[in-house]
């Protein structure tokens, strides 16, 4: 039901518009009302309806006189203003260039940042492992020289031992 509505609106604006482009608003035929094509309910909305397809028909009228009017009393372009014209073309071009220029560049450098980025993450990470390590090693290294102190100390009192006890056998021997 909705669509019955829709076509006759349509059918009506082209109608408008055709024959507004074919004659002058003063001269036309009354467009036939796009009623028989609906049901005859006749309730508010399709009245109202009836009445915005009207004024949107006057408008298109006025807009296609005026376009008729205007388009005669238009001077054509003067060289000047289609060499103008040209030079704005070229420097849109240009400006279109160098912005899409700018962009790559800045999508490049960004691409290059993040890289950058993530090579000084896995930097981080593994100085963060390397520092680990050496505490680690740092802590044992220290452990190993009081072991190697310990081991020191009983070899010399062994040593002492030893000497004693070959004293004591000489004297008694």
């Amino acid at each position: 039901m909705a669509e019955g509505p829709n076509r006759a609106l349509d059918s009506a604006l082209m109608q408008a518009e055709s024959s507004a482009i074919a004659t002058p608003a003063s001269n036309r035929p009354p467009v036939a009302s796009p009623q028989t094509h609906l049901s005859t309910d006749g309730d508010e909305q399709n009245n109202n309806l009836f009445d915005e397809l009207h004024r949107i028909q006057d408008m298109l009228g006025s807009v296609m006189r005026k376009r008729k009017g205007g388009n005669s009393a238009r001077k054509p372009a003067t060289g000047a203003k289609l060499a103008e014209v040209e030079k704005l073309r070229l420097q849109l071009q240009e400006q279109e260039v160098a912005s899409t220029m700018r962009k790559a560049d800045s999508s490049f450098l960004q691409s290059q940042l993040n890289e950058k980025e993530e090579l000084l993450k896995d930097v981080s990470v593994l100085l963060q492992a390397l520092e680990n390590r050496q505490l680690e090693l740092e802590t044992e290294n220290r452990q190993l020289k009081e072991d190697l102190a310990q081991a020191a100390s009983l070899l010399e009192e062994g040593e002492l031992k030893r000497i004693e006890l070959e004293k004591c056998s000489r004297e008694k021997g």
